[in-house]
């Protein structure tokens, strides 16, 4: 009867650390549903709890993508996280798509799984005001978007191929560009396969 117990307590603290997308225990957050407000307030949430250790964490994702702006905000969290308090690491199993693939290049160490797939583009953006200058205006603002998107994608690349162009890195933005896992690694938008060295 008291190892049953046990068990089921053990089983209820274990789906509470799930139900909330962190297992704290072994340090991991877990990023599977679209990047919106909710997403990001969730990990900017479970980031103030981890940050409590100076321990390494890993995010493990599976996200089709989502908002360009709540993306960022997760983005530079990551970032600072890394900065101030330990390493992450990402873990994709799936994929890592749109926003998705902007917050990879976040990690210190990308691992993703053979079959993952990592997509990269400018996105979809619809501003549908009716004053024409503001539209003009978040025109302006959305070029200055997809400036910071090729910067990020770039470091990454280039410190695999030192040469890549700017050109290049926007000639693969303008549609969705799919590369599976080993591609992914090749180009230098992941830095692993999980399960080989």
């Amino acid at each position: 009867m008291i190892e049953r117990n046990v068990r089921k307590n053990n089983k209820e603290a274990i789906e509470r650390w799930f139900e909330h997308g962190l297992y704290l225990e072994r340090r991991i957050i877990f990023i599977g549903e679209n990047i919106d407000s909710d997403a990001a307030e969730k990990l900017y949430k479970q980031l103030a709890i981890l940050e409590t250790k100076q321990e390494p964490i890993t995010i493990m994702m599976n996200c089709f993508g989502g908002e360009y702006m709540h993306g960022m905000g997760m983005y530079d969290a990551i970032k600072d996280f890394s900065k101030y308090t330990a390493p992450v690491t990402f873990k994709v199993y799936g994929s890592a798509m749109s926003m998705g693939s902007m917050l990879l290049q976040a990690g210190d160490s990308r691992i993703i799984s053979e079959n993952s797939v990592v997509m990269v583009h400018y996105g979809y953006t619809y501003k549908g005001f009716d004053h024409t200058i503001t539209n003009e205006k978040w025109g302006d603002y959305q070029k200055k978007d997809k400036t910071t998107m090729e910067n990020m994608y770039l470091e990454k690349i280039r410190e695999k191929h030192p040469k890549f162009t700017r050109a290049k890195m926007k000639e693969m933005l303008n549609f969705d560009t799919i590369l599976k896992g080993q591609e992914a690694v090749d180009m230098g938008l992941a830095d692993g396969i999980n399960g080989k060295d």
